[in-house]
């Protein structure tokens, strides 16, 4: 979470794993109480190539009134997240 000084809900569940032979991940749902609506999935796979390979899927809609006031704001956040995810697991594992 971004952290600005104060703390924010955001209830999720775990809707489905992968876990197969070369594919790992999950995804998740949101709850009442979350800023937004929506699921987002993890997926990395590890290719015959011996490349790896991370999707990040993600759809949503803000979840009140409130939340579409500031929809704008949520969606630097969602980016924000997004790239911060993605810079964490493009570094190497010794």
């Amino acid at each position: 979470m971004l952290s600005l000084g104060w703390g924010m809900n955001e209830p999720v569940r775990i809707v489905y794993l992968v876990n197969e032979e070369h594919r790992r991940g999950y995804a998740y749902g949101t709850l009442p109480g979350h800023p937004l609506f929506g699921e987002e999935s993890f997926v990395v796979e590890h290719r015959a190539d011996d490349s790896v390979r991370i999707t990040v899927r993600a759809f949503s809609r803000p979840s009140s009134r409130f939340w579409w006031a500031v929809y704008p704001a949520l969606r630097l956040a969602q980016a924000y997240f997004t790239r911060r995810y993605l810079r964490v697991l493009a570094v190497p594992i010794d």
